[in-house]
């Protein structure tokens, strides 16, 4: 496997920042990968005390002005805290829905041989070509908003290349993943957590691991899967041995939920 025009790119300008994201990706890929079942819950909270602090102080500045903005920020935080432990099961389904209805198609066109929706690396690097030299430099907004604009006319051709049948294949896996991620985290949010943590853990290590190798050693990329079905199988098995090391070895002894 050849290394990828991203990596090509990035390999002939190397920084510092760019070889600290990728090894963080790794990191926070593993600590998903071994812990994502303990912490979701308190993630959970965490992340509804922020959005529900950040959604009052926007509110409470519309209405109340500056001087209370502390108690809107306060009051919007335990808020969101209280309903995001009380409505745990709801998250989990909902974001483990959202997950397995985009997986699940990625994983069927991969194995299926049809033509992906679009090229990452290549979206990328036609942005980082298009943006340089501007003046004034490009916000990250700006370079935000211009990659969203390439993934969506690339996918929009690729749909409507497709044939009816492919269609509907892509169609009935976004449903079915959908479904059954969102019947899966209400009736068991903690394994379901497990599944989804290791599947996100694995694909941010991996993605930061082949970065690295196609940029340091390219030669050793040949001991990777070569093929889209062999790489759908490796992080299925990734991400499968990661949920039952959750469930099992990590799991503590006084934990029984399910």
């Amino acid at each position: 496997m050849e290394p990828t025009r991203l990596a090509t790119l990035v390999s002939q300008k190397p920084t510092f920042a760019w070889e600290i994201t990728l090894l963080a990706a790794i990191g926070l890929g593993v600590f998903l990968w071994l812990l994502g079942r303990r912490l979701a819950q308190p993630l959970c909270a965490v992340g509804g005390m922020v959005l529900g602090g950040a959604g009052a102080l926007a509110v409470g500045r519309e209405l109340g002005g500056e001087g209370s903005a502390l108690t809107w920020t306060v009051l919007g935080s335990i808020t969101g805290c209280l309903l995001s432990v009380l409505f745990f099961k709801v998250l989990i389904g909902v974001s483990l829905a959202a997950l397995l209805a985009l997986a699940v198609p990625v994983a069927t066109i991969m194995w299926e041989g049809l033509p992906p929706p679009t090229n990452p690396d290549s979206v990328i690097t036609q942005t980082v070509e298009d943006t340089t030299g501007l003046n004034p430099p490009p916000t990250l907004g700006d370079r935000f908003t211009h990659v969203y604009e390439l993934f969506k006319s690339d996918v929009s051709s690729w749909w409507a290349a497709l044939g009816p049948s492919a269609r509907g294949m892509v169609i009935a896996a976004v449903c079915g993943g959908g479904f059954v991620g969102l019947l899966l985290g209400l009736i068991y949010p903690y394994p379901s957590a497990a599944v989804e943590s290791s599947l996100i853990g694995s694909l941010l290590a991996l993605f930061g691991l082949h970065a690295l190798l196609a940029i340091h050693l390219p030669s050793s990329l040949r001991w990777l899967p070569q093929n889209p079905r062999a790489t759908v199988a490796l992080l299925g098995l990734i991400t499968l041995l990661g949920a039952l090391v959750q469930w099992t070895i990590l799991r503590s002894k006084t934990d029984t939920r399910g």
